[in-house]
């Protein structure tokens, strides 16, 4: 049964749509069916997507693996259950790149929602080689140098100074050394405490690199002497504590200019290639 109503102008009735009769059985007791009338039903269209939340912008190592659904829930108005659909087809894991992943979700109103997000594969670092028995050996060397040596309110050109005092005065100058390892040179210069110009080099290398200063190694263009540059306050000097016979002059934050004069003065005691080497302050 039906009763009409007025219509809008798309053709759909207004007012009192129509009457339905459901006859409801009750099966207790076997009472008869009884019709009952029901008026006015309104049917509600569903036009909300579904909401996803707690999708992310991820980073990784290359080669590791990605959790894309982790902590990413999906909710709707109307359906409880709905399935959360990822597309990670664009990203590789095993190569270094930008990539995007899609989250996806359809209600059964045919509601959609996607959201993508991003997925950055990094450069997988280089292992660090465990260090050898004899760098161990050093370190601590070095440590133990400098913990006699140094303070922690001491500058930069404070703390040089200590390490060139140290291997000035603590090493004696013998003709003799193996100048293949620079390591084993150090170990030597801080334990047997004597050597010639590539152990005073090894050993002050060894002590500025435990100072964190940077320093680079300088070598005659004859090779046949050794010293370093060292980077106080940004700007780089030279720093020789091997002692030549004869001579009380302190190699330390030497200029290239003052360095030259000392070396036209001690038979071009040092001359190196400059192109390959960092340029100091002018005086």
């Amino acid at each position: 049964m039906t009763r009409k109503g007025k219509r809008n102008k798309k053709g759909l009735r207004t007012g009192r749509i129509m009457f339905l009769v459901i006859f409801i059985l009750l099966v207790i007791g076997g009472i008869k069916a009884y019709p009952v009338v029901l008026d006015k039903i309104v049917i509600m269209l569903d036009k909300e997507a579904p909401i996803i939340e707690g999708a992310v912008n991820q980073e990784i190592i290359e080669g590791e693996s990605i959790s894309y659904k982790k902590g990413v829930v999906v909710s709707d108005n109307v359906d409880e259950d709905i399935e959360l659909i990822v597309d990670s087809s664009k990203v590789n894991i095993k190569k270094p790149g930008v990539y995007e992943v899609v989250y996806s979700a359809v209600d059964t109103a045919g509601n959609r929602t996607d959201i993508t997000k991003r997925i950055v594969v990094k450069e997988k670092p280089e292992e660090i080689p465990e260090k050898s028995s004899e760098e161990k050996e050093l370190e601590e060397l070095v440590n133990q140098v400098l913990e006699s040596i140094l303070k922690e309110d001491m500058s930069e050109k404070e703390k040089a100074k200590a390490i060139y005092k140290w291997a000035r005065y603590k090493i004696g100058y013998v003709n003799d050394s193996d100048k293949s390892d620079p390591i084993k040179a150090a170990i030597r210069g801080i334990k047997k405490r004597n050597g010639d110009c590539y152990i005073y080099f090894a050993t002050v290398k060894a002590l500025l690199d435990g100072a964190n200063i940077l320093n680079v190694d300088i070598v005659k263009t004859t090779g046949t002497h050794f010293w370093s540059m060292m980077k106080i306050d940004g700007k780089w000097y030279h720093i020789d504590a091997t002692p030549r016979k004869g001579d009380k002059t302190e190699i330390f934050m030497f200029t290239d200019e003052q360095l030259s004069k000392y070396s036209k003065k001690h038979k071009n005691s040092h001359v190196w290639d400059r192109d390959r080497a960092p340029s100091s302050p002018e005086n």
